[in-house]
């Protein structure tokens, strides 16, 4: 199993430049695709359950968006032109269309930016963090390269 450890002396300010690069980047990104999995579970007494979610958004900022998400049970899509918002739940027959304008008044709006914008979370990796280190990784075991 890799050890990291912090390194002892410089690197601060190199390692803080380099995430910093990364939030730049996601802050100015114009577009992109983004898909994965996820997993919820469920645990109680009485039963453990699972469900994994698969997740695919294509944004194209500020106003524009395909969504997806599912799994076994149903799946939902919202789609945004930048001045409608179109929500389908194909296995339950329901398909709404409304004015962007009017879904943005109607929501939290953290949670709104949240669901249009799943990326912009990247931007602000850095809130609230006094200090970065860089790391060193030692790899040890027969496994490790």
């Amino acid at each position: 199993m890799p050890t990291i450890r912090p390194r002892r002396s410089g690197g601060s300010a190199a390692a803080r430049k380099a995430v910093e690069a990364v939030v730049d980047r996601y802050r100015t990104l114009r577009g992109y695709h983004l898909e994965g999995l996820g997993e919820t579970r469920f645990t109680s007494p009485q039963d453990d359950k699972s469900t994994v979610n698969r997740v695919r958004f294509l944004v194209q900022r500020p106003d524009r968006l395909a969504s997806e998400v599912s799994n076994p049970q149903m799946t939902s899509r919202l789609v945004s032109n930048g001045d409608s918002l179109w929500t389908a739940v194909p296995e339950l027959g329901q398909y709404t269309v409304q004015p962007l304008a009017a879904a943005r008044r109607a929501t939290d709006s953290a949670a709104f930016v949240r669901q249009f914008d799943p990326a912009a979370a990247y931007a602000r990796i850095l809130d609230g963090v006094r200090e970065v280190r860089s790391v060193r990784v030692r790899r040890s075991g027969p496994n490790l390269i």
